[in-house]
């Protein structure tokens, strides 16, 4: 059975994002990017296994609780996108401007047509709208329409995505970093009052730009925390290495009071408690994941390597969880999806086989051009990103 995720559950990472205008590699981004792109693989593992569990325990309280804490696996990507895009350093000629475009598009544009290209192929994920048997000039059509819209597999969706907030970088890096407080109120309300007022598409719902911008504008209030953070947090650094845990904290337990004891039916009043939460969340995410990897310098060695693969893992995971689920299916043992050990398993395992692969791949020119690591992996690990 095709993989997506459940109703109302999108994930997603980020792909490689320009370092801060303030300096040097901050171990605290590497770390958040690999986390994100754990968290993305836990969610598919879930979704895999929904139907095997079946309408009475596709929603179990071990799912539904995991589910409740790790679903800021695609806004993280979001919000490392305006920390580290928004705050590049300011473009002040076009060849500098062409230079950035040029960046972008080795990270991340030609990786996304080459994965498009590859589960176009595959075919098991492609969204059964877009495969109907038409004339060629209609398929073709239909293909490029997926491109657009960042459909080719149900997890390609968040690159379109990156690509519009690069799009926008050279205007807002500088409204950032002349009005960081009144940019970041500007585009954090556009995306709380589109989501507000614009209706979320339903789980059937088509392929359409309709599904873009609402998922576009549900993602645009994370950057705009990342934004405002990455513009200030050299000014607060004191402040959010002492206040993280209480920002990890009110964002964790706000989101399990949001879901569980409170849970409110009015929509602006879920959008925003939703993104209060996750904004907290994030920053004192990274805050924690960056003192951690200040305080252990091989923690901080290693998170390098995984923060360049993590968008090699995005790319290619579903493929690996797809021979997880063929197996299953051959040897009649899909109830093991019922078993909160074996989601476990499979997660770990995916994330190591697919970091592993991806590190390995990465030491060919043309393998690590397609997984968005122009250079090769090591030099995107070991050098301090200069955008």
């Amino acid at each position: 059975m095709p993989l997506a995720p459940p109703s109302g559950v999108e994930s997603s990472p980020a792909a490689g994002t320009p370092a801060p205008s303030s300096g040097g590699r901050v171990a605290g981004f590497d770390l958040l990017r690999a986390l994100a792109a754990v968290a993305v693989v836990g969610i598919h593992v879930l979704a895999a296994g929904a139907w095997a569990r079946g309408d009475a325990t596709g929603m179990a309280r071990w799912v539904y609780t995991t589910y409740t804490f790790i679903w800021f696996a695609t806004p993280a990507f979001s919000f490392l996108t305006g920390v580290l895009v928004w705050n590049y350093r300011p473009i002040t000629s076009r060849e500098e401007l062409i230079s950035f475009f040029r960046r972008r598009a080795s990270v991340v544009l030609y990786p996304y047509l080459v994965w498009s290209a590859f589960y176009l192929w595959f075919g098991y994920y492609t969204p059964t709208d877009l495969r109907p048997a038409m004339p060629l000039g209609d398929y073709l059509l239909d293909v490029v329409r997926l491109l657009v819209l960042g459909r080719a597999s149900f997890h390609m969706y968040f690159l379109p995505i990156v690509l519009i907030f690069y799009a926008l970088s050279p205007v807002i890096s500088r409204l950032f970093r002349a009005w960081p407080w009144v940019t970041f109120a500007v585009l954090y309300s556009i995306g709380l009052f589109a989501t507000i007022v614009v209706p979320a598409p339903e789980a059937g719902h088509g392929v359409t730009l309709y599904r873009l911008f609402v998922t576009t504008m549900w993602l645009l209030p994370s950057a705009a925390v990342g934004g405002l953070f990455g513009a200030v947090r050299v000014r607060y650094a004191r402040f959010f290495d002492r206040a993280w845990p209480v920002l990890l904290a009110l964002g964790m337990f706000g989101r399990w009071y949001d879901r569980g004891p409170l849970w409110v039916q009015q929509v602006w009043l879920q959008r925003i408690n939703e993104f209060t939460y996750l904004g907290l969340a994030l920053v004192g995410l990274v805050c924690m994941l960056d003192v951690l990897g200040r305080k252990a310098p091989r923690l901080a060695s290693a998170s390098r390597g995984l923060g360049a693969a993590a968008l090699g893992v995005y790319l290619i995971h579903p493929v690996a969880i797809w021979a997880v689920v063929q197996v299953l299916d051959r040897t009649g043992t899909t109830a093991l999806w019922a078993q909160p050990w074996f989601t476990l398993a499979v997660t770990v395992a995916v994330v190591v086989l697919c970091n592993a692969f991806v590190m390995l791949a990465g030491r060919s020119r043309w393998f690590a051009w397609a997984l968005g690591m122009p250079g090769g992996f090591a030099r995107r690990a070991g050098t301090v990103e200069t955008g």
